[in-house]
């Protein structure tokens, strides 16, 4: 009888991978977009903000052919951060 084996996950990241599931179904439900294009992000929150988050790694840029997109979540999340100015 094959068993298997549980991958170890922390409790922080399954609790984040999971809320952040939850939240794009939400901005989707509301009829969001979950991604938005490089220059939505640069119009929306600034091109230095977000050129500064994907160097500090806070936000992923995702290729998808010509286009680079982001996650609306992650670039909301980076957003709320009062202090990053201070990296």
């Amino acid at each position: 009888m094959a068993v298997a084996k549980l991958a170890k996950v922390q409790y922080n990241e399954f609790f984040v991978n999971t809320l952040m599931d939850m939240v794009a179904k939400i901005i989707e439900s509301e009829g969001q977009r979950i991604y938005v294009s490089q220059n939505q992000a640069y119009k929306r929150f600034g091109r230095v903000n977000v050129e500064k988050w994907v160097k500090l790694q806070r936000i992923k840029a995702f290729y998808r052919g010509n286009v680079i997109q982001y996650r609306m979540i992650e670039l909301l999340e980076a957003a709320k951060n009062q202090q990053d100015y201070l990296y």
